[in-house]
């Protein structure tokens, strides 16, 4: 048993049990994993093949959803993928952008802006990215998922401050990416792919 954050050299082929515990009855709920491993189940039993970095994403309990009054803009939309459905409450429905292309690392050579308005002041320290799951891209992998992105907070929606940026380890395969953020009271959120 080890407390996190933690770093551990192990040879390949070590069989090694993970568990991500929570206190009973309290405030804090873990999601998933997410780096070298996804995954929902919080008792994970591996094999090593290669080096890892997996981190245990845990979240307040009794998450809100922002959705009722919220709208969100993007500067690349494409078909009935608009950036509102982001909070249409709806998972089948998504936002997407147009044909973008990368550089090798995956980095967008136009970036993409999501404009978030709650309507109103909001406090939030965490939020969930949904991948597409109605296609897969032709080798087996989620489609159009960010690879790196910055989000971005204002007030007023003109002066936006950073307040942190995500590298994702990986494709998601189709499971539910949860980030933490610092906790903010703001009314616009910006998203930068």
């Amino acid at each position: 048993r080890v407390s996190l954050p933690c770093t551990r050299v192990l040879e390949k082929g070590t069989e090694i049990d993970l568990a991500a515990t929570v206190e009973e009855g309290g405030v804090i709920s873990f999601v998933a994993w997410s780096g070298g491993l996804y995954g929902t189940d919080n008792n994970v039993r591996l094999i090593l093949t290669e080096d890892l970095s997996i981190d245990a994403i845990f979240i307040r309990r009794q998450l809100e959803s922002v959705s009722g009054g919220s709208k969100a803009s993007a500067d690349n939309e494409i078909g009935g993928w608009h950036a509102d459905n982001l909070f249409d409450d709806d998972l089948s429905s998504g936002y997407s952008s147009g044909i973008l292309k990368a550089d090798e690392n995956g980095v967008l050579q136009t970036p993409v802006n999501i404009l978030i308005d709650f309507g109103k002041n909001t406090q939030f320290d965490s939020f969930a990215l949904y991948p597409r799951t109605d296609t897969l891209t032709k080798d087996g992998k989620t489609p159009n998922f960010p690879v790196a992105f910055r989000i971005d907070i204002s007030e007023d929606g003109k002066e936006f401050v950073s307040v942190r940026e995500y590298v994702v380890g990986g494709n998601p395969m189709g499971a539910v990416q949860y980030f933490t953020i610092p906790e903010q009271n703001t009314r616009y959120v910006r998203i930068c792919v």
